[in-house]
């Protein structure tokens, strides 16, 4: 049995209830605060990427990630998304089946990815951090 058949055979009941393969707005948001744990993998086409950029976001489109895995931060909780959530979920779990095991999907639309990391809302997540209190 190779590394994807265990990868999908783990994806059970249990897997999908504890929310092991998505990652929420909150969540990410809390994530992005946190760069020295969790990137941001974008694999929307490089025709998407002109009409919105996303921050500090690692940007590699899902047809060129297993060319460019190595540009993946294997230490580190990865957070991907894509316009919708199809390709994303590809792509997690692609890198759940080499290993990296913290790879989530997030679950939001473009509005709300848009948000997350606009200025303001970087700026205010910031500004409320316990270490800027």
């Amino acid at each position: 049995m190779n590394q994807l058949d265990h990868t999908l055979k783990a994806m059970d009941l249990h897997f999908f209830a504890t929310e092991k393969h998505g990652i929420s707005l909150a969540a990410a948001a809390d994530c992005l605060a946190d760069k020295a744990q969790c990137v941001f993998l974008d694999v929307r086409t490089d025709e998407e990427t002109p009409y919105a950029r996303f921050g500090d976001a690692i940007h590699i489109p899902l047809e060129q990630l297993p060319d460019r895995l190595d540009e993946v931060p294997k230490d580190k909780a990865v957070v991907v998304f894509c316009t919708s959530v199809v390709r994303a979920s590809m792509a997690a779990f692609y890198l759940k089946a080499e290993g990296f095991a913290s790879a989530r999907t997030l679950l939001a639309n473009s509005e709300e990815m848009m948000k997350l990391f606009s200025p303001a809302e970087i700026h205010r997540r910031k500004d409320t951090t316990p270490s800027n209190r």
